[in-house]
């Protein structure tokens, strides 16, 4: 049965109702010093069912093959106990198509994934011969289609691709994790882009610098060591969390609340871009939204049930886990507007401060309140605009609210951070705690 057949179905059983459904196929392959450790291609697909009925609202879903009317009468059952709602099922036509889908990437086979392993594995053996080379090629194909009793119908096509390699290093009495990694919509050659980012830090590696606690300048790589500081915002901006009345940015629309130099936007649009769409999870079509502007807060991201609670409508951010999970604001393309000036000019002008590649234990803690306190992965010391060598241990500390009053600079380069974009970020006065 096609869903849009079971529409008729869910009209008797409900006031209105959505059918969603979604089927995809991963393919990695990883590898260990450049021996095959694993190739995996796996399927899977799956339907569900939301149902609005008396101000209530039903869901059920189920993986492989099903019987849709089955699934439907589940939710209406459901809906009987269900969660009193007051939003209604959109029918709107995107605003435009992104490019989100590459035919190369499904055709990629497991030989070339398995090549471009190998190449990347030697090229780091060849570097750090001592430490153990982890390398992971993966692909994914999924396609999803989405069609309510309001009169949507819509389906959509994407396409991942990345490549990322770990290295684990024992000196001495310490183990050394670096990483690197590139993702897209398409087949790119991201060889020696992660080669050349895996270098640079075993480079930086093979000295060791002391460091003394107190408030510094600290520099957050835009790869990864930018999460310790995104996650918090990310947390304040979703609307699940102002139409729940947790969040710190509730009821601030409008306030200069952060440095002018910080811009945030959330892009769904943007073409080849792996958080980009048509159209969310929930059939609302996907827009740029504007969330922060030169310091002053704009706005949140919405899906359909939080943004009616919250009063307000949905910004096109509903999001799936899974096709077993109910859709929740989530971002898009999370992007941070880049600065005007150069990373290494950024390095330069650093007198005392640490370089943040990697922390730990990111989105653990009170991050609602926009707190981070994490222990550093990787982090290397920064003396007179010089790396001059790796920080054993050290942790920072801070709250983003705060912080981010204090930015001074954004690079002009920007990295692609999973379904985001954001440029190396330099924060003054952070706690940073050594030892």
């Amino acid at each position: 049965m096609d869903i849009q057949d079971v529409l008729p179905h869910i009209r008797r059983l409900a006031d209105a109702g959505e059918v969603y459904g979604l089927k995809y196929e991963t393919t990695a392959v990883e590898l260990v010093d450049g021996r095959t450790k694993s190739a995996t291609r796996k399927q899977e697909y799956g339907t569900a069912v939301r149902l609005l009925s008396k101000g209530r609202m039903g869901f059920s879903s189920a993986l492989g093959p099903c019987d849709l009317k089955t699934v439907a009468e589940k939710a209406a059952a459901s809906a009987q106990f269900g969660e009193e709602v007051n939003f209604q099922f959109v029918k709107e036509k995107p605003l435009r198509k992104p490019t989100v889908y590459s035919e190369t990437v499904e055709r990629l086979s497991l030989d070339k994934m398995r090549e471009m392993g190998e190449k990347v594995c030697s090229l780091l053996k060849e570097k750090c011969p001592d430490g153990v080379v982890e390398v992971s090629v993966r692909t994914g194909v999924a396609e999803h289609r989405i069609v309510n009793t309001a009169g949507a119908d819509g389906s959509e096509k994407f396409s991942n691709f990345s490549l990322s390699a770990h290295i684990e290093w024992v000196r001495n009495d310490e183990i050394i994790l670096v990483y690197g990694y590139e993702v897209s919509v398409r087949v790119e050659d991201f060889i020696e882009k992660v080669v050349a980012d895996v270098s640079r830090q075993l480079n930086w590696c093979e000295r060791e610098a002391k460091l003394q606690s107190g408030p510094k300048d600290v520099l957050f790589d835009a790869k990864s060591g930018v999460s310790a500081i995104i996650v918090p915002l990310m947390a304040g901006l979703n609307g699940e969390n102002i139409a729940r009345r947790t969040s710190p940015l509730l009821g601030k629309v409008g306030q200069k609340l952060f440095s002018e130099k910080l811009t945030v936007f959330d892009d769904g649009t943007v073409d080849n871009r792996v958080g980009s769409s048509s159209f969310d999870c929930e059939g609302t079509p996907v827009r740029k939204n504007v969330l922060i502007d030169e310091g002053v807060l704009k706005g949140y991201v919405f899906d359909l049930r939080f943004g009616a609670m919250a009063g307000a409508v949905s910004s096109g951010n509903g999001k799936r886990a899974s096709v077993s999970s109910l859709p929740r604001p989530s971002f898009n393309n999370f992007i941070i507007k880049p600065g005007d000036i150069e990373f290494e000019k950024m390095l330069k002008g650093i007198k005392d401060g640490v370089y943040v590649v990697m922390a730990l234990g990111i989105g653990q803690g009170n991050i609602i309140s926009g707190a981070f306190s994490n222990p550093l992965g990787l982090a290397f010391r920064i003396e007179n605009g010089e790396v001059t060598g790796k920080i054993r241990k050290a942790s920072i500390a801070g709250n983003v609210y705060d912080s981010f009053k204090r930015i001074e600079a954004l690079s002009k380069e920007t990295e692609i951070l999973g379904a985001g974009e954001v440029p190396h970020i330099l924060l003054s006065g952070v706690s940073v705690v050594a030892g």
